[in-house]
């Protein structure tokens, strides 16, 4: 709840009160109301269907992009970039979209391979990760060290259903970075748990973030990007 209160403070001395407002309502119509979907509900065979068919496909390794960045920004920029190079390796990428950057009630195909995908959508979520079971490829999980959505026990969760863990290291861990007074507790646990587990994939912006990796691995599963 402090880091919330941190956040909408900040948001608010940036912002001024209109924009304060703007993002607000946009906030609270990405994390409550459109969780909600009526269109997925009376059609959730179709979209069920659509996934199989789709998971069904000629592709090696599935790769869940999970963070608050959108797609449709006005820079291109590297996830999108990364999930595109991705998809033309023959990953089938499944990348989040946010109402406030993309226009995705569900789920839309960008190109071969790369599709936008609404996570916030809990029905849809649920089907794409029931299709998900039946399927035998690696499947991974990837965010953004920067990401505060995500919990670490949401991170479990994939990797109990068998997902990878790629963590991308973009940023030195810092308050000021984040964009709050307290570094959020989301953004240091998934940090700490990269850290102290060997099996995950760590891929790095800088030398300065690779020794920092090197400080607490032996360096298995750590890559330049």
């Amino acid at each position: 709840m402090k880091e919330k209160i941190s956040t909408l403070v900040n948001v608010y001395k940036k912002y001024g009160f209109c924009g304060f407002c703007r993002k607000l309502y946009a906030y609270v119509k990405a994390n409550y109301l459109d969780k909600i979907s009526f269109v997925t509900l009376f059609r959730r065979r179709r979209y069920r269907r659509q996934l199989h068919e789709l998971l069904a496909g000629d592709f090696d390794r599935i790769v869940l992009w999970r963070s608050s960045f959108g797609y449709n920004v006005p820079l291109f920029q590297r996830p999108q970039h990364i999930a595109r190079n991705l998809a033309r390796e023959r990953c089938l990428v499944f990348y989040e979209v946010t109402t406030m950057t993309d226009k995705v009630k569900t789920f839309r195909r960008h190109e071969d391979n790369l599709y936008l995908f609404n996570f916030n959508n809990v029905l849809l979520n649920r089907t794409l990760m029931s299709e998900l079971r039946q399927v035998r490829k690696p499947k991974y999980i990837q965010v953004y060290s920067t990401d505060w959505k995500l919990s670490k026990e949401n991170i479990e969760s994939y990797r109990a259903e068998g997902f990878g863990f790629i963590y991308d290291y973009i940023d030195d861990i810092s308050p000021e970075l984040a964009g709050t007074k307290e570094l959020p507790q989301y953004i240091t646990d998934k940090y700490n748990y990269a850290m102290t587990h060997e099996d995950v994939y760590v891929v790095v912006t800088a030398d300065l973030l690779l020794k920092d990796v090197l400080k607490h691995r032996s360096g298995a599963r750590v890559a330049f990007s």
